[in-house]
């Protein structure tokens, strides 16, 4: 009899691990490519205080969506996300996070589209979009963007960060760099300069719009400006912008954070870990991309506190 009890016992266990396990597997309605991108919102979450289980998400699936703008969609009435084949082949890692974790704002979060947006026209929210959105979002996987998109997601009060400013005055403490050239793409040496310190460097470019682009290379991190855009390789682009005939590009290294500014307005900032070792600067035909001798003028500044 004793045996008997316990092998029932045994058997209604061995049910609840097999029903249990169900509860917290992938769903048959997501694709098997989605499941990082929902095991990473779920962690997510969770390091946010919010539980959630692959059972809350009903269905993700590659579809041909007719927009050609929209990377997903998400139907709030079955909770199922669609997902554009053709756009989700060419997308970056962290697109395709940014696409899933929007779609599941929609349909887990029950979050809508909202439009506000940072003085540089930096996206405040991941779930910006719609029609009336024009701001572009800095979610980039490893960047402090990455951090606070997913905090503003789950707590729609998170402030705007402490490391977000538009303005950088601070005493120069000393002159490293100061000269003028006319040049094509020139190359300056940095690295017998100790750059572990807060620094700026500026470069004015004289009028170069005829000629189409210029480039401030920064290792593998290139920064175009023309007429039409202006780009940061990561991703980052701002088209259309209001350019003064002499362009003053300034770059900034404070305290671990990388600042972009054009004419004295901040383009956009991050943590990139930019290689110095290789810097040059100029302008190129944007068609051709073949050299352009122009002048400009270049300044390397360590900076106070």
């Amino acid at each position: 009899m004793n045996i008997m009890k316990a092998s029932h016992y045994l058997f209604i266990v061995f049910i609840f691990q097999i029903i249990n396990t169900g509860c917290n597997r992938p769903e048959e309605g997501i694709d098997p490519v989605f499941i990082e991108y929902v095991d990473l919102f779920i962690k997510e979450a969770a390091d946010r205080g919010h539980t959630f289980e692959y059972s809350d998400v009903r269905g993700i699936r590659f579809d041909d969506i007719e927009e050609s703008s929209v990377n997903g969609t998400c139907n709030f009435v079955s909770r199922d996300v669609a997902i554009d084949s053709d756009r989700w082949e060419g997308a970056s890692e962290s697109s395709r996070t940014s696409t899933i974790f929007h779609e599941l704002g929609h349909c887990i979060l029950d979050r809508r589209h909202i439009t506000p947006s940072f003085p540089s026209g930096i996206c405040k929210s991941m779930m910006a979009g719609g029609e009336d959105a024009d701001c572009i979002k800095g979610f980039r996987l490893g960047s402090v963007w990455y951090t606070y998109y997913n905090d503003e997601l789950f707590d729609t009060e998170t402030p705007t960060p402490d490391w977000y400013v538009t303005e950088i005055n601070k005493p120069i403490l000393e002159t490293l760099v100061d000269t003028s050239v006319t040049s094509g793409i020139h190359e300056l040496d940095i690295t017998q300069f100790d750059l572990s310190q807060n620094f700026e460097l500026i470069i004015s470019f004289y009028n170069w719009q005829q000629n189409n682009n210029v480039i401030l290379n920064l290792g593998e991190q290139r920064f175009s400006i023309s007429n039409d855009f202006i780009i940061l390789k990561n991703g980052f682009i701002k088209r259309n912008p209001e350019l003064e005939e002499t362009t003053k590009v300034r770059f900034v290294q404070y305290d671990g954070f990388d600042y972009f500014f054009v004419d004295d307005e901040m383009f956009h900032m991050d943590n990139l870990d930019l290689d110095f070792t290789s810097l040059s600067m100029g302008v190129e035909q944007l068609d051709e991309l073949e050299e352009i001798e122009i002048d400009m003028e270049i300044e390397l500044n360590l900076l106070g506190n």
